[in-house]
């Protein structure tokens, strides 16, 4: 698969290929911070603070009133055992209620305003091949927030995904409820020679939902190496921009601009981008981001 990849990009006449996860299971080495698992506890908690510890304390006084009756020590032991387990019961669960509370309203900086920013993804955004913390999402992060933005960005990239992939996690990916999405697929839908009618069938469907949700769309194009032939480059290169002129979203025309075939900021593989190519990508992308933030937050 390699070689043939390798054939591809070097036959490319216009000098340029991508790198992306070109095979299922490539293991990430980057956090794909993809998948968040939300547990709201508050009604949990409020059954096992009221109903639980009034039926304690109604059985408990039913064991007294026969206590009462009988004046067993016996009696009196084991309901003041009752008594005491359901405080403590009580106070562990109050305490496990209020370290649920503060985590669900608590935010970057303490600040009510963060904008949440998932980019959706292949191995491009999951981080294949880099060191922890030094992904798209991560390097993109740290630019926004050193611009001086209250921002939290999300890794929902997967190795190998492709754009139906993408739009059949498309809800497990919104989990943490982003005001902005940036969308980075159709790469492996290309290196695999689908058909471009149904990538775009695909990334359409996934930003008219996010959309509908009131989700700001930045979705970031992709290019088909030219000896693919006319007609495959021309229907898959002019997806992209139709798709971002029809919704009305933000748009970034290639996302491995200045950073594709250039073997200093990629990895040996040749296709995927290193640290340096990752930098390389966030400053170009970096102005079509905040030109966004700034509407929403404006």
């Amino acid at each position: 698969m390699r070689s043939d990849l390798f054939s591809i990009f070097s036959a490319s006449p216009t000098g340029f290929g991508f790198a992306n996860g070109f095979r299922d299971g490539m293991p990430d080495s980057g956090p794909s911070g993809f998948g968040h698992m939300v547990t709201n506890m508050n009604t949990i908690n409020a059954i096992s603070s009221n109903a639980v510890f009034s039926s304690a304390v109604f059985s408990s006084a039913r064991f007294w009133n026969a206590d009462s009756a009988k004046a067993g020590s016996a009696r009196l032991l084991r309901f003041c055992r009752v008594v005491l387990l359901t405080l403590l019961f009580t106070n562990v669960m109050t305490a496990a209620r209020a370290d649920t509370n503060s985590d669900a309203g608590r935010d970057i900086g303490g600040d009510a305003e963060v904008v949440r920013i998932t980019v959706l993804g292949d191995s491009l955004v999951a981080g294949y091949g880099l060191p922890p913390g030094t992904s798209f999402p991560d390097a993109l992060d740290s630019a926004l927030v050193a611009a001086g933005f209250k921002v939290e960005v999300v890794n929902a990239g997967v190795s190998g995904d492709t754009t139906a992939g993408g739009l059949a996690r498309l809800d497990w990916s919104l989990a943490d409820d982003p005001d902005m999405v940036i969308i980075v697929m159709g790469g492996n839908d290309m290196l695999r020679g689908l058909d471009p009618a149904a990538t775009r069938a695909n990334l359409d469907a996934m930003i008219t939902r996010l959309r509908a949700q009131g989700v700001a769309v930045l979705l970031a194009g992709m290019l088909a190496p030219r000896n693919l032939g006319a007609d495959y480059v021309t229907e898959f290169d002019s997806l992209y921009p139709a798709l971002a002129a029809r919704h009305e979203t933000g748009f970034y025309p290639f996302f491995l601009d200045g950073v594709a075939m250039d073997a200093a900021l990629n990895l040996p593989d040749g296709l995927h981008p290193n640290k340096a190519g990752i930098d390389e990508i966030t400053r170009r992308i970096l102005p079509v981001v905040t030109e966004m933030l700034a509407g929403l937050q404006g």
